[in-house]
């Protein structure tokens, strides 16, 4: 099947980086690390729902600790118009039973459909990071959920 960017067949080594947890995977090749890796994928929400995972892992066996990478780009041009975020953003979160702090997560069911609402908003990882930043809460609200986080240092 040709690629619409120059006609030319699509390439087995550039679309294996395109598969969910293809960037755990090369890191964790890159390290020699066989432990346990999850990739969660949850539209403008992924943030909020990897924090989930990544503290029930904690949870569950509190050695070693569970390092959190989050990372979100927008897509190319090529793929027109997607509403999706304007700029790169990345993220890593150290969920350890050292106590340089404590995140206070929130999550509701959003009660009605607000897409409009949520286009404009900036990415769920910037509302994050600026609440870990100062001492006070942040919401961000999503197309199925509403977020709340709290940062006690």
């Amino acid at each position: 099947m040709p690629c619409p960017r120059g006609g030319e067949p699509v390439s087995p080594t550039v679309f294996s980086l395109s598969v969910l947890n293809s960037a755990a995977g090369v890191f964790s090749i890159h390290r020699g690390d066989k432990g346990e890796m999850t990739a969660v994928a949850s539209g403008q929400e992924t943030l909020g729902y990897g924090l989930l995972e990544a503290y029930l892992q904690y949870a569950a066996n509190d050695e070693p600790p569970v390092l959190l990478l989050y990372a979100d780009e927008p897509a190319d041009a090529i793929y027109g118009q997607t509403g999706g975020q304007r700029e790169s953003v990345m993220l890593a979160m150290l969920i350890a039973p050292e106590k340089a702090g404590i995140l206070h997560v929130g999550r509701e069911a959003a009660d009605s459909d607000h897409a409009e609402d949520v286009a404009t908003q900036p990415d769920q990882a910037l509302v994050l990071l600026s609440c870990l930043r100062g001492s006070a809460a942040s919401r961000w609200r999503g197309p199925r959920s509403n977020w709340s986080w709290g940062w006690d240092a």
